[in-house]
């Protein structure tokens, strides 16, 4: 059946989704004041490994804090 390969295309897209969502959230923490940066990865590593999402698009997460971050 094509229904394991439709749900993980749908937790691709939601990653995707929630991923810019919380990029755009602590970008704009970011430019309030400063926060602890290694807090909020670790919160999301802990949502992403929860909700059984694949390490790569943490892998993606992680390099687009850390460009953000150096900003």
């Amino acid at each position: 059946m094509n229904s394991t390969k439709e749900l993980h295309v749908a937790k691709i897209k939601m990653s995707s989704h929630f991923s810019i969502i919380l990029i755009y959230h602590i970008y704009y923490l970011k430019s309030q004041c400063e926060i602890n940066y290694y807090i909020i990865y670790y919160i999301i590593f802990i949502i992403y490994y929860i909700l059984d999402y694949s390490f790569t698009y943490w892998g993606i997460l992680i390099s687009i804090f850390s460009y953000l971050h150096n900003f």
